[in-house]
């Protein structure tokens, strides 16, 4: 687990794998992001509707705000898409 600063803007990377085999890089997908802060209902991050940006070979990343990390407590970014490992 990463601890952030509050009220610092913030990049997220991670790599997301395919649900199939969980081993193989998930490439080329579109991958909405959402944000639980303090175990609160997740939601949009606050520029809204947001996907993560692919880097390369299935990683990727999410620019987190100010306003994102704002709030003292938790904060999961949650990244599904139908055919990545959620897990």
């Amino acid at each position: 687990m990463r601890r952030l600063p509050q009220s610092t803007a913030y990049r997220i990377t991670f790599k997301a794998f395919l649900a199939s085999d969980r081993a193989s890089a998930a490439i080329g997908k579109t991958i909405g992001v959402t944000l639980s802060k303090n175990g609160g209902a997740f939601g949009n991050p606050s520029a809204g509707a947001t996907n993560a940006t692919e880097i390369a070979n299935g990683w990727y990343y999410v620019d987190l705000s100010t306003t994102d990390t704002n709030t003292p407590g938790d904060l999961v970014v949650r990244a599904p898409e139908s055919t990545i490992d959620s897990a």
